[in-house]
């Protein structure tokens, strides 16, 4: 077993608190602390370790001969899709409205 530790910034630097790490393929894993700071022990160096955050893009990450593993954490960038689809409610609002 190898102890792994780090920290989870997001793109500006600030500590991520709440992110999800877990170890590919079980269950057992860890949430990073209120300073983006986590520590698990993992099975060995082949372990994939998979850190995520709602709203950020999945990361993962190949222990290796690593024992501390920070990472920064992209957000996902979705353009709305909703606007035209609000128009046309509103559009049928209106016309049993009226």
């Amino acid at each position: 077993q190898l102890k792994v530790s780090g920290t989870i910034l997001d793109k500006k630097g600030s500590p991520m608190p709440g992110v999800n790490i877990q170890i590919q393929g079980t269950t057992l894993g860890a949430i990073s602390d209120m300073n983006g700071k986590y520590s698990l022990n993992v099975p060995d160096a082949e372990t994939v370790l998979i850190f995520t955050f709602v709203g950020n893009q999945e990361m993962k990450v190949t222990v290796g001969s690593k024992t501390i593993i920070d990472v920064s954490l992209v957000r996902l960038v979705r353009k709305p899709q909703y606007r035209s689809e609000a128009i046309h409610l509103t559009q049928k609002q209106i016309h049993l409205l009226s």
